[in-house]
């Protein structure tokens, strides 16, 4: 690569995107020892005792809805500050995404379908004896809008902004949908 690129040689790496690098001519190990280091200072945190293993066997965590309130924004800046430590951590990363999903569903999400059989199945079980052969990717559906975390709201289909990233379109109706996800040309945005 030299010989068409002007490249310099820095020699073995050292520290990148705040990872630590050791390298030997056997293995690369990396580490972010500061970076939890420092993590965990910022959440006062630095005296907390060591465990081997991130959860509790088969832990299952709930929502207290009628507990005390909390700051959900130090929370989510825990669990953001944790999913960037799983790059050199993976084995964390199902804790991490637990302990997450308690703070991503503060409000129920709505989510548009041009399907009526569809929207039916996923909020009537009575329907279960026919559908018993569908994914178990519905049936998750299924619980999340029982447990009021979604709501399938019914789209008319000429309205489904999605189409426009999974479907072939009509020059009409793929102008209307960019203009509905707020995306302009360039010419456009200078005439505004």
């Amino acid at each position: 690569m030299t010989t068409e690129f002007d490249m310099s040689d820095l020699g073995l790496m050292h520290y990148s995107l705040g990872i630590e690098v050791k390298q030997s001519s056997i293995e690369i190990f990396t580490s972010q020892k500061k970076y939890i280091q420092e993590t965990l200072q910022s959440f006062g945190m630095q005296s907390c005792n060591s465990v081997t293993t991130p959860t509790e066997l088969e832990l299952k965590l709930e929502k207290n809805l009628i507990g005390k309130k909390i700051d959900n924004t130090f929370f989510k800046q825990l669990v953001g500050c944790l999913m960037y430590l799983t790059v050199t951590r993976p084995n964390i990363m199902y804790f991490v995404s637990l302990v997450g999903s308690c703070f991503l569903t503060a409000r129920t999400n709505l989510i548009y379908c041009d399907n009526v059989s569809a929207i039916k199945l996923s909020t009537n079980s009575v329907l279960h004896g026919w559908s018993k052969h569908i994914d178990v990717k519905f049936h998750f559906l299924r619980s999340l809008t029982k447990e009021k975390v979604i709501d399938i709201v019914y789209c008319r289909s000429e309205d489904q902004a999605a189409d426009i990233f999974t479907k072939s379109l009509k020059l009409a109706t793929f102008r209307k949908l960019r203009k509905l996800l707020g995306v302009c040309t360039l010419k456009e945005s200078n005439d505004e």
